[in-house]
């Protein structure tokens, strides 16, 4: 009986191997037949426009890029005004490219809608993805001339809070990220593929970044410090380009109370911002401060105490405001704040305006007096709480002259 060689048998089992995997790659890349070109589309702070070519595809074919994540599909696509998430539909012409405005849109991968068609249904009746999709990643230039996610908001995050959402611009949706502190009493300790233990109070848990560029760390427990943002992209984690400050805990002595949004008028309400900061000056406190910040004092024009106002609530890290509604109007109303006890701005006292409301004509006093035959009053205009707004001079001839109170 004859043999085969064993050389000859393994070659060409080599080569109906590599013809049958050759055949599902050719099967898993494209069904539907058509490549396009390219795939994956790098996108910096001076990219305008971007050209993808289909092929084999026939001129006349209609094209549109659709976010993929954005709960939309090719055939009910986003609204058109939406510019971020999608593009105008083209119609290829014989080179069956395809030019649209790439600086719009946001990163992350994109359904290639398309139908053939040279006499179009109305609406978008008829389209259908491609098999492929094409990729948009955004490279911005960072500092000394690298390339990757440039930019973190905001860029100072507390400890007192729990969950800190924050954007990465720009980052792909679906991957991993943390941040972590480097450093301890100066001293290089750690990175992103040996970072600290979670319980250490020097890192956030693994969470995955959102379709929007954002994610949302856990944040509460951090150490105060500069912390480094670890992405993964592919791989392994890697060190982004910016970095995020975590606050410590409020410095009682740097911090402000601002009511310069004035003058304000009496019986309306008015807002007065609260800027904490810790010690290194960086914006500090989260929602669980508002408890210890207390106001007062908090008087009037007239110099009385204002009853009538609500204690600070939080706005955003390092930033609260309280309001308030005065009756006394005056340029010598003023306004503190204490943090557990102690007065913000070492004891500083914030002053401002508070102007009388309208006339209430019900509220008016006067003073006469008669001599040679002429009577004379001084007849002061008020508002509703009382408060002088001008000083009328009457006499019984006719004569008539007015002045303001208080001045803007």
């Amino acid at each position: 009986m004859h043999r085969a060689h064993p050389a000859r048998v393994a070659l060409a089992s080599a080569f109906v191997l590599v013809c049958l995997l050759a055949c599902v790659a050719r099967a898993q890349e494209a069904p539907d037949g058509i490549s396009i070109l390219p795939q994956s589309i790098f996108v910096n702070k001076s990219t305008v426009n971007a050209t993808i070519a289909l092929y084999p595809v026939t001129p006349f074919t209609q094209v549109f890029l659709q976010y993929r994540d954005y709960g939309k599909n090719c055939s009910d696509p986003a609204s058109i005004a939406n510019e971020y998430t999608r593009t105008h539909v083209h119609t290829l012409d014989l080179d069956r490219k395809f030019n649209f405005p790439v600086w719009k849109l946001r990163p992350g991968l994109y359904l290639v809608c398309h139908r053939n068609s040279t006499t179009p249904a109305p609406g978008y009746t008829g389209f259908k993805p491609l098999h492929k999709m094409v990729t948009i990643t955004r490279y911005d230039e960072c500092t000394g001339g690298k390339f990757g996610v440039c930019k973190v908001n905001p860029a100072t995050i507390s400890g007192r809070v729990g969950n800190t959402t924050v954007q990465l611009y720009y980052v792909l949706p679906g991957k991993q990220a943390f941040i972590m502190k480097p450093k301890r009493f100066g001293v290089p300790l750690y990175n992103c593929t040996n970072p600290p233990p979670t319980e250490s109070g020097m890192r956030s848990p693994v969470a995955t970044t959102q379709f929007n560029a954002k994610v949302t760390f856990e944040t509460f427990g951090l150490e105060a410090g500069t912390y480094i943002v670890c992405y993964k992209d592919s791989t392994t984690f890697q060190r982004l380009d910016p970095t995020v400050v975590v606050s410590g805990p409020i410095d009682a002595a740097r911090s402000t109370v601002s009511c310069c949004g004035g003058p304000y008028q009496v019986g309306q309400r008015a807002y007065c911002q609260i800027n904490t900061v810790d010690s290194m000056g960086n914006p500090a406190g989260g929602r669980a401060d508002a408890c210890e910040l207390r106001v007062c004092p908090l008087t009037d024009g007239r110099g009385d105490a204002i009853t009538d106002y609500v204690e600070p609530y939080f706005v955003d890290v390092g930033l609260f405001e309280f309001h308030f509604v005065a009756r006394g109007s005056g340029c010598g109303a003023s306004a503190s704040a204490s943090y557990k006890g102690n007065v913000l701005g070492g004891n500083k006292v914030n002053f401002f305006t508070l102007l009388p409301s309208t006339i209430d004509p019900t509220q008016a006093t006067s003073d006469c007096s008669w001599a040679d035959g002429v009577t004379k009053c001084n007849v002061t205009r008020r508002d509703a709480y009382g408060n002088p707004i001008s000083t009328c001079h009457v006499t019984s001839t006719g004569s008539l002259y007015c002045k303001p109170t208080v001045q803007a």
